[in-house]
């Protein structure tokens, strides 16, 4: 449901601005129309299995193809992303997640989830208070896939004092893993790739 939505709305642009359009113009309205719906509520959403990461990576890969409009079709994927200085949707609800932790540690939703997780202070890490993850469902839930998640990050990201810093730091960090990104390895689509292990 919530792809059909994305690529109505996609679509809605295309018809409303044309093919010749700006790119400004048309990489500002993906920004507020369509990743809006992508990024609302994703860590709750997110999805584990490589096919479905794939097929909703499919519609911000054939947006930024729209909105570069390269007639002779030479970039990649990854570089338009550059280009564009925008993250692919995994990167991007990955950075949801460790935004809504953050918060959870040390910012308005101070205690949330102290049932769940716990925070070292002097070695900046999580450690989950479930253990024993049986499925595939619970592994890759929220609490679970959270602490290697951030815990894999670098302690410069980590010890960020503020919300705003550790924000900042953490999309930097992103844009700096995009280079190795590559829609056709499925191992590279998400920092937590059991098949190969992690940190990627």
């Amino acid at each position: 449901m919530m792809i059909s939505k994305a690529y109505r709305t996609c679509g809605v642009i295309k018809r409303a601005i044309g093919f010749n359009a700006p790119a400004k113009v048309k990489l500002q309205l993906f920004k507020s129309l369509c990743m809006s719906i992508l990024d609302y509520c994703s860590s709750v959403w997110s999805p584990h299995s490589k096919v479905l990461i794939k097929k909703m990576e499919h519609i911000q890969r054939s947006m930024n193809r729209y909105i570069v409009n390269d007639p002779a079709n030479d970039l990649s994927y990854t570089e338009r992303c550059m280009n564009l200085q925008l993250l692919p949707l995994s990167y991007r609800r990955e950075i949801n997640d460790l935004l809504l932790v953050f918060k959870a540690l040390f910012g308005p939703l101070h205690g949330v989830f102290t049932n769940e997780i716990s925070y070292c202070n002097s070695s900046h890490n999580l450690s989950s208070l479930n253990h024993g993850a049986r499925t595939e469902t619970f592994i890759s839930s929220f609490f679970h896939r959270i602490v290697q998640l951030y815990n894999i990050l670098p302690l410069s990201v980590r010890n960020a004092n503020s919300l705003s810093a550790f924000k900042l730091k953490l999309f930097n960090h992103y844009f700096d893993k995009l280079a190795q990104y590559d829609i056709t390895n499925s191992c590279t689509l998400t920092s937590l790739c059991r098949c190969q292990g992690f940190p990627h």
